[in-house]
């Protein structure tokens, strides 16, 4: 390739920039900011494009030149917005570079954290030369999260100590080897109880299996009951994500099958290739010792392990970074087990200080995340954000939300379950003045129709097959339309806002994006009595589900 100088380049961009993006039209080159603030410079080019924003085009042609690009684009764009009175929505950012390999990852990072408009252009010149020059858009690579546990866990039973500890040596084995390096085993120990309610569990349900059939045979129940595994330990496995390029390497050195797990992943949606990645990767060989195993979610750790006095805390096991993060607490990795950063759209649970704007923006982040689906809660609980950073600027705030986006099995668990409030959407956001909550907002189900029919739910929402909602639950029952199902059994999701901690005239309703007086209640009140005003629609819907669920499995 013919030489060619970082002017040169700019020239023959200005006089061709449309080579950059088809539409844009030229308004200055090396455009001079003046010296307000500490921003004097020259933008290479300053375009216009077809909508009329401006556009910055920051030029490099080399690697050196390409690590300082960043700091130079930061510049410009607040020199724009104050010399020519530019709104952020107004500007465009290109970064232009025949070079990208030093200058892909802060760009990348630029494009995490800026609210600005901004694309790279990787700019290829053909022999002979800049004549020759094209132009293809630069897909930014993943940035950091910094911890982020995979929502994608193992569950391990051991009927000994000395199978946990077998099973504790080959995941530490397991891992080495294929270079994970940051992962928690959590070790629980079953109550004098578990094994007990266990054995009555399957019990029923293997009762109920050979009445379906026409059999009746206690003596092959007791048989199977006695056989039951007493499990006496759980070993808890979850790892820092592993991301997408070190999986496919560590895939391509130890897997034989390499052509089939790409066959698999091509046309996946990125998460759900993520999490086929993750787990291929944990499933190479060698296979750790185990007694039993489950697949392993934040809903099940949740209500199996955080929920009632079943299973009992042994201790954690840190490995990696969760080891080096002294100030990382034991409940904060049991909380993010449970889906607490909101990456399952199930939990989100965080304390901000509302003036530290990266604890806002954080917040923001995970409540997007864990109400993707939910849209009401999105809207007014961002709403709220912003709320009380204008109100209660110098204050602390904790966040909890709750959302399992269960649809019908949401009332079905929370009318079976010893637990129902285990199962039922709810939020709550507190502001604190030190120990003092000075203002609080609440999140709940509010019966507001009357429900459809269960069988019309189903013919609606699953092609009139129950069986389809039921094998939900073998992932955890989430369910994406979850807000229209509830709208459709006559539940809505509803927000309110208690001002006067203590007073019985403090509640008020988001309704029309204003806050309306509302008579004092307790948050799950609004859900039992709903169900509570339509039993016939219950019923139906607890003898249609209940006749199949099996205690531990739901028979479709």
């Amino acid at each position: 390739m013919p030489p060619f100088s970082e002017a040169e380049l700019r020239d023959f961009l200005a006089d061709n920039i449309t080579r950059i993006e088809p539409g844009l039209t030229l308004l200055d080159k090396e455009k001079y900011i003046p010296n307000a603030i500490g921003t004097r410079g020259f933008i290479d080019l300053l375009a216009q494009d077809e909508r009329g924003h401006f556009v910055l085009i920051e030029l490099k042609r080399s690697d050196a030149a390409s690590r300082e690009a960043i700091h130079e684009v930061h510049k410009y764009v607040e020199g724009v917005k104050r010399h020519l009175g530019a709104r952020d929505d107004e500007i465009r950012v290109i970064v232009a570079s025949t070079e990208w390999r030093e200058l892909l990852l802060p760009f990348s990072q630029f494009l995490e954290s800026t609210r600005i408009t901004a694309e790279g252009i990787r700019l290829i010149v053909g022999e002979s030369g800049l004549p020759s020059l094209t132009a293809e858009k630069v897909e930014p690579v993943r940035v950091s999260r910094g911890r982020f546990l995979a929502p994608w866990h193992e569950l391990n039973h051991y009927t000994s100590e000395d199978s946990l500890a077998k099973g504790i040596l080959d995941y530490e084995h397991s891992c080495r080897l294929k270079g994970v390096d940051d992962y928690v085993l959590v070790v629980f120990e079953a109550s004098p109880d578990w094994y007990p309610l266990a054995q009555e569990e399957f019990r029923a349900s293997m009762i109920q299996m050979q009445e379906q059939f026409g059999v009746h045979d206690p003596a092959e129940i007791d048989e199977m009951v006695a056989k039951l595994p007493n499990f006496r330990f759980a070993l808890y496995f979850a790892s820092q994500v592993l991301g997408r390029e070190y999986c496919l390497e560590v895939l391509r050195q130890n897997s034989e099958d390499m052509e089939e797990h790409e066959e698999i992943i091509d046309g996946m949606e990125e998460e759900e290739a993520l999490q086929y990645l993750n787990d291929a990767v944990h499933n190479l060989a060698p296979k750790k010792h185990r007694d039993g195993f489950e697949i392993g979610y934040p809903g099940k750790f949740q209500t199996r392990f955080r929920v009632g006095n079943l299973w009992i805390l042994k201790r954690i096991q840190r490995y990696g970074m969760f080891q080096r993060n002294t100030l990382l607490s034991e409940e904060e990795i049991l909380e993010e087990l449970a889906g607490s950063e909101g990456v399952t759209g199930q939990r989100f649970k965080r304390q901000i200080t509302i003036n530290n704007k990266s604890h806002i923006a954080s917040a923001k982040d995970g409540l997007r995340e864990c109400l993707e689906h939910n849209p009401v809660w999105l809207a007014h609980t961002l709403k709220i954000i912003d709320e009380i950073e204008k109100d209660y600027p110098e204050l602390e705030a904790s966040i909890d939300v709750f959302n399992p986006s269960t649809g019908l099995m949401t009332i079905y668990f929370a009318a079976t379950r010893p637990e129902p409030f285990a199962f039922i959407p709810l939020f709550t956001i507190a502001v604190r003045d030190g120990a003092a909550t000075i203002r609080a907002y609440l999140g709940c189900l509010e019966g507001v129709s009357s429900p459809m029919s269960f069988q019309s739910l189903i013919d609606k929402y699953y092609d009139g097959q129950i069986g389809v909602l039921l094998l939900s639950v073998t992932w955890g029952g989430y369910e994406q339309r979850d807000t229209d199902i509830l709208e459709d059994c006559g539940l809505f999701y509803r927000s309110f806002r208690v001002d006067d901690i203590g007073s019985t005239n403090a509640f008020s309703s988001l309704r029309d994006e204003r806050w309306r007086p509302v008579p004092q209640f307790f948050p799950p009140e609004k859900f039992s009595e709903h169900l509570d005003h339509h039993g016939e629609f219950v019923m139906e819907l607890l003898r249609e589900i209940g006749s199949r669920d099996k205690g531990s499995y739901f028979e479709s």
